[in-house]
């Protein structure tokens, strides 16, 4: 092999993969991760996944390490942080995003204080450490792209496939569960994929700050929000973003990855002022038989009876704080109740699956906000998806009940798939 060809085949090109599959790695990540927390601000090392890489990465080399060994100790402190971080942010069963938000921040910044204490007890090493933090594929090899591929697949494959469930969980907790969702399944299951794949990818090329936070956001602008086109069109977007400066100077046609902009059909909102209300898709009624609840410590819910007939337009009126949406979170099963029943099709609420329960309910929660207003008949859509599979845009025909229910104001042209 001539030493052109050695250049070629054991430097560059090396660096150029290992440059796409790191950039579409932490752009999925951070799409994902944007999603589930519902935060822009998001982005891949929002648990500590960078902070506890960098004291690995430092450890091992102020401890002098052979450097085969840096990325696998950077990889497992990695996800050793992210483990305590959850941890730190869980309550019960359930990971709050708050909750999470802050463990990851207090991690960040106690690891933080740790990888400066190791630089100054190996200042020799400080300018290694330097690149590290900074990102560098200067190293990268063959054996590394062998080593950081099966965890990227893993990873980013699980939360492409997950796209479908984050559309969903975009309309909040309480109304993404009542369409049949596992929320805090999904929300772990997002966290530990994306933390797998993120971390494989730090390991071996340090801490590359900007692609996850960026490049979920600027595909968003262009392909619209929908998780089932964003999280594949980041990765491509953000292996090129970080292909780029690899292959320097870059192609003068390189801005127009992103051909012809559309409008995905994605989804949509409950407005701000929404009314507390079901839409039923049944000729039967949904109805409470002494029911109690509690808000907390108070109980708002006190034995109250209550039924609510399908085809008719029911409303729970009240002041603030009268316990109007307790009282339906209770009936949905979204809320615990301390006594009384709840019955759907003449059935206990509680022998109806999820998926059969999305099928036939639909919760629109109060202050949830998404880009504009839906129809009843998407809600019902929605909940039917989650038992047959089909999407929110399926071919599939509602009907009489739900196309009697559609609203006609919204544009065939720009959403297809609600008209």
């Amino acid at each position: 092999m001539q030493e052109g060809d050695v250049i070629i085949w054991d430097i560059r090109l090396p660096r150029v993969l290992m440059a796409v599959l790191v950039g579409a790695c932490l752009s999925i990540c951070g799409a994902a991760f944007q999603g589930v927390f519902r935060n822009p601000l998001a982005d891949p090392y929002l648990l500590g996944v960078a902070s506890g890489a960098a004291v690995g990465a430092t450890a091992g080399l102020v401890l002098d390490l052979p450097r085969a060994i840096l990325p696998l100790t950077a990889m497992l402190t990695a996800l050793a942080t992210v483990a305590i971080t959850l941890m730190l942010g869980r309550s019960g069963r359930r990971f709050p995003p708050t909750r999470l938000i802050l463990a990851g921040v207090v991690m960040g910044s106690f690891l933080g204080a740790v990888t400066t204490f190791l630089i100054m007890q190996g200042e020799d090493r400080a300018r290694e450490v330097l690149a590290y933090t900074l990102g560098d594929l200067g190293f990268s090899s063959w054996g590394d792209i062998g080593r950081v591929l099966p965890y990227a697949l893993l990873g980013c494959g699980t939360l492409i496939g997950l796209g479908r469930a984050l559309d969903l969980l975009q309309l909040g907790d309480l109304t993404a569960s009542s369409l049949g969702l596992p929320v805090e399944k999904l929300r772990l299951l997002v966290i530990v994929a994306g933390s797998l794949a993120t971390a494989a990818a730090v390991a071996y090329t340090g801490v590359i700050g900007f692609v996850g936070l960026i490049v979920p956001h600027t595909v968003r602008l262009i392909w619209g929000p929908s998780h089932r086109v964003l999280l594949p069109v980041s990765a491509l977007a953000g292996a090129s973003c970080w292909c780029w400066p690899t292959c320097w100077p870059a192609p003068p046609h390189f801005h127009r990855w992103a051909s012809s902009p559309r409008c995905w059909v994605g989804l949509f909102p409950v407005p701000a002022a929404a009314s507390k209300g079901l839409v039923m898709t049944e000729t039967e009624t949904f109805s409470a038989h002494g029911l109690q609840v509690r808000a907390g410590d108070f109980p708002a819910v006190r034995g109250v009876s209550v039924s609510f007939p399908a085809g008719r337009l029911s409303a729970v009126i009240g002041p603030n704080g009268a316990g109007k949406s307790t009282l339906l979170r209770g009936m949905l099963g979204l809320t615990p109740v301390q006594s009384g029943r709840v019955e759907l099709l003449g059935r206990p609420l509680a022998e109806w699956s999820r998926a059969e329960r999305a099928r036939q309910l639909a919760y629109l929660a109060q202050t949830e906000a998404c880009p504009s207003t839906p129809a009843c008949a998407t809600w019902w859509r929605w909940g039917a998806a989650q038992a047959s599979g089909a999407g929110p845009d399926s071919p599939h025909r509602l009907d009489a009940r739900g196309r009697g229910c559609r609203d006609r104001s919204v544009d065939p042209h720009r959403y297809p798939g609600l008209c």
